[in-house]
């Protein structure tokens, strides 16, 4: 929200009969009224806009001030209102019409180059492609438009205000830090000047400053929601956690869209040990803002932070589940796969391990890391091939790292003493060898292991290599990680096929089981099943039963759910039917019956929620997915019945903008 300064138009009200409108050189030597809109006497509507604008009642000001245009169409004053209110509200377009108009009249009007400076500025925060794209155009008209403003009115604080943040959008946080202070000289009680220099110090890594200049703002505004936010997050790096949520709170019941604050009060609660009130804030940051990097960050980071604590409590299925949700938020960051083949690794699935690093290497093609892992992993199954192929991938990317060169020799040295004399040398890969190793020689002369490595590739000779005996890893490992984000997503039918492949491959006993102690873990229980059945007939039999019994168990506990669950909602008792549903299908995710509940009861429970109809219509979908034998007629309803949901909750999300605006 930004305060405002409005030079006024016309020296005195149309309403006492003054004709004629006075420039804005004369507006400035009238002075102005800190803690007011408008210069000299106006019109009572607009008196009345002011104030309601004053208070950010900016739909009310609006109201007052088109009151107003009605009776007198060429005031001025009361078109500016207008489009500093509908600005205020986001209603750009509406906005710059009315500005438009102001300037038709008068070119060199302030307040109308400062509003065109905040359309801008204002454009700028929408998710929209098409305007992200348009940052720097942006950010150059919100810059030309506050200049034209101050070159009208040097004295008016906003459009020193409005160039300061055109500076700030673009990183130039020194000139604009020298703009909101020459705001702040001009009108000593001005808030949002005070909390965007809290924003500058922020930025600059000195909090107890920013909370200094936080509360400045403060002082001359409570209703500073970038104020609040900034003294909140200020805190939340000094430490004092409970002060910095009663502040960020603050400023999310000022801004309840506001990605930053949420973004800020998921640390909070992270810093307090409060894993789940975290993820919602850092998620509802993700939803308000999708663009938004830090959000997806946040929520892996904390994903893998919780994967650890696990592993540390020796839970392996909770730590597996926690790095696979980190890999489907950010499925470009290395470091939930390497945990997920970690936790393979240890229990012995050396095959999984590869696949996990492989599925984040085929997203991840430049990360070294997930090479690196992939190369150490296949040296120690002997697949020696692979390995010099991702170390050589990883010294690519990253050609100055040691512990790269290593590995890569290492694996040479390995596929060397395992040939026969010569069939190494006589292949491509030898003279690869050489030149990667006098590369690695160079950079690090003094690596006795390296010349070693070296001097024994030298000494072997005569033999031939088969290069296509250079073998692949499977890719039934891969497999999994590709059904289980299918299934993630709710795409049964796909995902059920990539298991049905796995188990038709495979026929290592202890794999098969394998493969369905992970169906289980994940819940896919219809794929477990028959991967044990599968491995009680190759000899597992007792490994299969103990697999069986778990199945057993889950699909119990889960008919145990859907029968209360459905219960519940007989007795219209929706929010524990909800709970007791989505129980059901997470237990078991390929349940439609549970999958009908939960559409069914959150519908009637989240009538006014946006969020619910649209998981509502989420669950619909999944029933549909899950019921490919329902007739035409009934899945064409239920369609019907899916856009229905959407629209009203898009109806929904446009009256929570238009309230939180408010």
């Amino acid at each position: 929200m930004k305060k405002v300064v409005l030079s006024t138009i016309l020296g005195t009200s149309l309403l006492i009969g003054v004709a004629g409108a006075q420039n804005a050189g004369a507006a400035t030597e009238a002075g102005y009224t800190r803690g007011k809109l408008f210069k000299g006497r106006v019109a009572y509507q607009v008196e009345k806009g002011e104030n309601l604008w004053l208070q950010r009642k900016y739909d009310e000001a609006a109201d007052a001030f088109r009151k107003e245009m009605k009776r007198h169409p060429r005031n001025l004053d009361a078109t500016a209102g207008l489009g500093m209110s509908l600005v205020m509200q986001y209603k750009l377009d509406g906005a710059d019409e009315q500005f438009d108009r102001v300037l038709d009249k008068q070119p060199d009007n302030a307040i109308a180059h400062t509003g065109k400076a905040f359309v801008a500025l204002n454009r700028i925060q929408s998710s929209s492609k098409t305007l992200i794209d348009k940052k720097s155009e942006l950010l150059t008209t919100a810059e030309t438009e506050a200049r034209a403003a101050i070159d009208a009115d040097p004295a008016f604080p906003q459009a020193h205000y409005a160039l300061g943040c055109a500076y700030k959008e673009q990183d130039k946080l020194g000139e604009a830090y020298e703009k909101f202070k020459e705001a702040i000289n001009l009108d000593p009680t001005y808030s949002d000047a005070y909390s965007q220099i809290a924003m500058i110090d922020l930025l600059k890594n000195r909090p107890v400053e920013a909370a200094n200049n936080a509360r400045r703002a403060i002082e001359n505004n409570t209703a500073n929601s970038t104020a609040h936010y900034a003294l909140g997050e200020s805190l939340v790096q000094q430490g004092s956690i409970d002060a910095a949520l009663k502040e960020l709170n603050t400023a999310l019941y000022l801004n309840r869209n506001s990605a930053p604050v949420h973004i800020s009060l998921g640390k909070a609660y992270e810093a307090q040990g409060n894993a789940d009130a975290a993820l919602k804030n850092y998620e509802r940051a993700a939803l308000i803002k999708p663009e938004m990097k830090e959000a997806y960050e946040k929520m892996v980071n904390l994903h893998l932070a919780l994967g650890q604590q696990y592993e540390s409590q020796n839970n392996t299925v909770g730590a597996l589940k926690e790095y696979r949700q980190a890999s489907l938020i950010d499925p470009h960051h290395p470091e939930p796969y390497m945990h997920m083949a970690a936790l393979r690794e240890n229990r012995g699935d050396m095959e999984l391990a590869i696949a996990e690093l492989r599925s984040g290497a085929e997203i991840n093609r430049e990360s070294p890391e997930l090479q690196q892992r992939i190369g150490e992993a296949s040296l120690k199954v002997d697949k020696t091939d692979d390995a010099i192929k991702a170390f050589e991938r990883a010294l690519t990317l990253r050609p100055q790292d040691p512990a790269l060169v290593d590995g890569l020799s290492r694996a040479f040295y390995v596929k060397a003493t395992k040939e026969t004399s010569g069939s190494f040398l006589a292949s491509n890969e030898y003279e690869s060898a050489k030149i990667s190793l006098e590369k690695a020689i160079k950079l690090n002369p003094n690596n006795l292991r390296l010349r070693l490595a070296s001097a024994k590739l030298r000494a072997l000779s005569g033999e031939d290599v088969d290069l296509a005996s250079i073998g692949t890893p499977t890719n039934d490992a891969e497999r999994i990680a590709y059904a289980e984000a299918l299934l993630a997503q709710n795409k049964f039918a796909e995902s059920q096929q990539e298991m049905d492949k796995v188990i038709q491959n495979t026929q290592d006993p202890v794999q098969v089981a394998a493969v369905g102690d992970l169906a289980l873990m994940i819940k896919d229980l219809d794929t477990a099943s028959r991967a044990y059945k599968k491995a009680s007939e190759l000899g597992q039999q007792d490994r299969a039963r103990r697999g069986m019994t778990g199945v057993l168990k889950a699909r119990k506990e889960v008919t145990r759910q859907l029968n209360l669950g459905q219960d519940l909602a007989k007795r219209n008792q929706l929010a524990s039917a909800v709970d007791t549903f989505r129980l059901a299908t997470s237990g078991n995710p390929r349940l439609a019956e549970a999958r009908w509940g939960l559409a069914q009861s959150e519908e009637k429970l989240s009538s006014k929620s946006p969020e619910g109809l649209r998981d509502a219509a989420t669950q619909y979908r999944a029933y549909l997915a899950l019921s490919p034998e329902l007739p035409e007629k009934t899945a064409r309803k239920i369609n019907k019945r899916i856009e229905k949901i959407e629209t009203k909750a898009l109806k929904l999300d446009k009256r929570v903008n238009i309230a939180s605006a408010q």
